[in-house]
């Protein structure tokens, strides 16, 4: 309940603080979530009609493996950038945004198992134009 807006939407600081000042709670999520989560993304794929298809993992690295994933694109972004990105978002201070990275994967963890990256050091409009080029390779490769 704690969670929870009298609207019932979700308290996203409020769990997003617990679950990272918390270890065994994250646990705990993480074990109640990601079945369903992984049962609905096998769902959706074979309903799916797409020449291939996106499934967005933010946890990737750190769920492996996924052997129903043919390629791993990772959105990559230098480590200071990533930094000020999450305190503007989730409106932290520096000590609380190196505390929720850190709980994550490594970049090199995560460039370690991507097929191919995309570096998001620009505008939204470069990262754009790099998704696009991107996807123009995945049609060539989902026809071959």
């Amino acid at each position: 309940p704690d969670c929870l807006n009298p609207d019932k939407t979700l308290k996203r600081a409020y769990l997003a603080d617990r679950i990272f000042n918390h270890p065994n709670e994250k646990q705990w999520l993480e074990k109640c979530l990601h079945p369903a989560i992984r049962k609905t993304m096998l769902k959706r794929i074979a309903q799916s009609k797409s020449v291939y298809t996106v499934c967005m993992i933010p946890l990737l690295a750190e769920t492996m493996p996924h052997p129903y994933l043919k390629r791993i694109l990772l959105i990559d972004i230098e480590p200071e950038r990533q930094l000020q990105r999450v305190m503007t978002r989730d409106q932290l201070d520096k000590s609380s945004a190196k505390n929720r990275i850190k709980q994550q994967a490594s970049r090199q963890e995560r460039l370690q198992i991507a097929d191919d990256v995309i570096i998001n050091q620009g505008s939204i409009r470069q990262l754009e134009k790099s998704i696009i080029k991107k996807h123009a390779a995945y049609l060539k490769l989902a026809k071959a």
